[in-house]
């Protein structure tokens, strides 16, 4: 959790279907995105640095979680 709230993900795409992994964005230009992966994943290590599209991160929704 970053400050309480949910962190920006990456959707990886392969053959056996997708998953969602955590990311950190630390750096961006206007055509590529600095992630470092906050897990294990297909793509990279935990700690592993990339460059990506800016429309592959997504932003976690806020809808349906309960503030109880």
């Amino acid at each position: 959790m970053c400050l309480g709230k949910p962190r920006p993900f990456v959707r990886i795409e392969s053959w056996a279907g997708s998953h969602a992994v955590c990311v950190e964005v630390l750096a961006r230009t206007p055509k590529r995105w600095r992630v470092r992966f906050l897990e294990n994943n297909q793509k990279g290590k935990r700690g592993d640095i990339r460059w990506v599209a800016p429309n592959a991160v997504f932003a976690p929704s806020s809808g349906g979680e309960s503030k109880e």
